[in-house]
């Protein structure tokens, strides 16, 4: 069975929003579908545990906060329930820190880390997770939701589509293009589900009958025990039936929301092929030099003892800069020629990546140098032709 990410986010307009999800996420109010026995194995991955108090921190350094900003964006990172239980407890173990490393290194290079205030990875629930919370200031220092999520549905995909290429070397995969599945369909299944729970609830009414006693009774904690198991008899069938339909339903809730966070993640997938076709991102060809992003400016990475500035497939570092993927394998890696760059790039990042990166390069070549010109035609004059002019003319032999 396919197993995916799974990336959610949420816009926070208010303080009084910030302090019930703080409260929610540290449990410091009772959570019901939390194990208690299990929160202790909670972790702390960003923030001091005052979700309010650190994005009031970071929203001190924006000079102005509009009255209907988005003040924080919450976001939510997980993985398909059967991916968490696949092999033994060590392996999930290891897969689980895995995960929430790059998770986290995931939210840091794309808001930022200083934008990144808060940050749980729950492990009381069904399957693990990370809640995390960001401030959005963008590079200029102001309040800026736009220019991380963007304003439309594209921006989204191309999160998701980021945070996939993120964790994909942990086997998990896209989302089929194609589901049926809507919100509304899930609507009908809370709703179908509260219906069952309404019509059995009638059923049990119906059923219990307490029968008063005809005369003073002589044993009444006798009789209160023959009451109480006659009324469980009765009631008994139709709460299981009900635990059976509430199992069915919920199961096909699951099921559609797993859909639905495929198809998220799926749209506009063609679009988002042919821009990976076309370039190759380079932030992930520095990653995997070892580089190390710059911690005020998004655009600079800092690699040995050189700071290297990324704008799209342009980089500039202090002797030189270049286009593409292999050129900047070629200035990091002293001494690679193209084909040493490409096969660093395939074994380093993956061989897909390296077909593209190749392809790329021979593209920007191709359009640095001039274009040939066919050669002109060479012609021979002969002197015994008179010009119109008095000097004479050449005529082609």
């Amino acid at each position: 069975m396919a197993q995916y990410p799974i990336m959610r986010m949420r816009k926070i307009h208010s303080l009084s929003d910030l302090d019930g999800l703080g409260k929610h996420m540290e449990r410091e109010r009772e959570t019901p579908n939390a194990d208690p026995e299990r929160t202790p194995l909670n972790e702390r991955l960003a923030g001091t545990g005052d979700w309010t108090g650190d994005v009031q921190v970071r929203l001190a350094v924006a000079p102005v906060v509009r009255r209907n900003a988005v003040l924080a964006v919450e976001i939510f990172l997980g993985a398909s329930a059967e991916w968490w239980k696949a092999g033994t407890e060590a392996e999930q173990d290891r897969r689980r820190d895995a995960w929430r490393d790059l998770s986290m290194a995931w939210l840091n290079e794309t808001f930022g880390e200083g934008n990144v205030v808060a940050a749980v990875m729950h492990r009381d629930e069904t399957s693990p997770h990370v809640s995390a919370l960001v401030v959005p200031i963008d590079e200029r220092g102001r309040l800026n939701a736009r220019h991380f999520i963007g304003g439309d549905r594209r921006r989204m995909v191309e999160l998701q589509d980021s945070y996939h290429r993120k964790v994909e070397v942990l086997g998990l995969e896209r989302g089929v293009r194609g589901s049926v599945a809507t919100h509304q369909e899930v609507q009908r299944w809370y709703a179908q589900l509260e219906r069952t729970t309404l019509e059995v609830a009638r059923d049990v009414s119906a059923a219990v009958q307490i029968e008063p006693p005809q005369t003073v009774v002589a044993r009444p904690k006798e009789y209160a025990r023959q009451q109480h198991d006659r009324v469980m008899e009765a009631v008994t069938p139709q709460m299981e039936a009900l635990a059976q339909k509430a199992r069915q339903l919920t199961f096909q809730v699951e099921r559609q929301e797993l859909q639905i966070a495929a198809q998220a993640q799926r749209e506009q997938m063609a679009k988002a092929m042919l821009a990976h076709l076309r370039q190759v991102d380079l932030r992930t060809v520095m990653t995997a030099l070892g580089g190390e992003l710059d911690r005020d400016d998004w655009r600079k990475w800092h690699l040995g003892n050189e700071v290297i500035s990324i704008n799209g497939e342009r980089f500039s570092g202090h002797t030189r800069g270049g286009v593409g993927a292999i050129e900047l394998v070629m200035h990091a890696k002293a001494g690679y020629g193209v084909d040493e760059a490409i096969g660093w790039l395939s074994r380093e990042v993956g061989a897909d990546v390296a077909v593209v990166a190749a392809a790329r390069h021979a593209q920007n070549i191709a359009e640095r140098e001039p274009p040939v010109r066919a050669p002109e035609r060479v012609v021979e004059h002969d002197d015994r032709t008179p010009r119109p002019n008095g000097r004479e003319l050449s005529r082609e032999r």
